[in-house]
């Protein structure tokens, strides 16, 4: 539920995510065995409590683990926005294109999803400059002034990337209340693909987090590169997760159809490397593929579209 849409008056993107707040099954106060549906009574008031337990609930995981650093805020809230995916419309009923925006200031980066939270932190920390393996996890580290730290994280092609990095504000108390200190502690992000070329940059803005969903364009390793562009320290949280695509999506637009099958119509009988259309990653465009093609036909990636 969103009850106001970003950005914030400072220019700052918010919500960072939604949660349901209305037509959720809750207690009834006629006795202890009633419930009821809600409609739109709750609204924030219901979001807001489920967000909160999410949050309280890792927590409690962390607390029986061995991990230091597991149950700090900054991580708890890389995992929640992380596992976020954008399946929800704005408050008019329409569709939020997470094809073509990562947020949205209607939905923020996404519904939240504690099943998926849970899976990512429990996935375990890693660490920057090793070669990370893992389909998802998280790191904690402190980033000194203009220091550079990367990760390595092995992926497949077609596979999709989504990573976030976040981070704490300095909050100053005064006779007048709080102030952000300033300057403002910033860092840039960058994705490099195996052979090194930049497949994805963020420059560091008012926002303390950021949030990326790529494809990747081929196997191998690709580096993740965080850049402190001040004179500060600041510790950081980073959580990612390898999702598998959607089969025969040849446009990432969410769904299988007739956009795809055109796709299919032209590489067909065409043989090479690359081919879009080459679902069974034989070299050729043939029957094998429009098979494959029918069985996927009128699929939806529920992660990011539901019409």
């Amino acid at each position: 539920y969103l009850s106001l849409a970003g950005y914030t008056v400072d220019g700052r993107k918010k919500p960072d995510i939604t949660s349901p707040g209305s037509s959720q099954l809750t207690p009834h106060i006629a006795s202890d065995v009633s419930y009821y549906t809600t409609v739109k009574d709750g609204a924030t008031s219901f979001s807001i409590p489920q967000t909160g337990g999410v949050a309280a609930l890792l927590l409690q995981y962390a607390d029986s683990t061995a991990e230091p650093y597991d149950n700090q805020n900054i991580v708890i809230k890389a995992v929640i926005v992380n596992s976020a995916f954008p399946n929800i419309r704005d408050k008019s009923g329409a569709y939020t294109d997470p094809a073509n925006r990562v947020w949205d200031p209607n939905r923020g980066y996404g519904r939240i999803d504690a099943l998926k939270a849970y899976q990512t932190l429990s996935a375990g920390r890693f660490s920057k400059e090793a070669n990370i393996t893992s389909a998802k996890g998280w790191a904690y580290d402190t980033m000194n002034s203009n220091q550079t730290h990367t990760y390595m994280i092995s992926g497949i092609k077609k596979q999709r990337l989504v990573l976030t990095v976040t981070w704490n504000r300095a909050v100053n108390k005064n006779k007048f209340g709080y102030s952000i200190d300033t300057p403002l502690f910033k860092l840039d992000v960058t994705v490099k693909d195996p052979l090194g070329q930049t497949i994805f940059y963020q420059e560091a803005d008012n926002n303390n987090l950021h949030k990326l969903d790529l494809v990747l364009p081929t196997d191998g390793n690709y580096s993740v590169i965080l850049h402190n562009i001040t004179s500060k320290s600041r510790s950081y949280a980073l959580a990612f997760e390898l999702s598998e695509p959607l089969q025969c999506d040849f446009n990432n637009d969410f769904v299988v159809d007739e956009k795809d099958l055109a796709q299919l119509s032209i590489d067909w009988l065409n043989s090479g490397t690359g081919l879009l259309a080459d679902i069974t990653e034989d070299g050729v465009i043939n029957n094998k593929d429009l098979g494959e093609f029918a069985e996927n036909w009128r699929s939806i990636d529920g992660r990011y579209y539901v019409p």
